[in-house]
């Protein structure tokens, strides 16, 4: 993922350790692409492997 950007929730001032909320803001943005790209197949249209 080097050279992308994660526009999320997770950029908000961390109320945790740095080293959690980026392990979250990781978990997070994984959850949302798998969750996109289920969707997309229900709809049966291809997902692209980068958005």
């Amino acid at each position: 993922m080097t050279g992308t950007t994660c526009r999320s929730i997770c950029f908000d001032p961390p109320l945790r350790p740095a080293h959690t909320t980026s392990q979250h803001c990781l978990a997070l943005c994984a959850l949302t692409a798998r969750t996109l790209t289920h969707g997309l197949n229900l709809l049966a249209i291809a997902a692209p492997e980068r958005m």
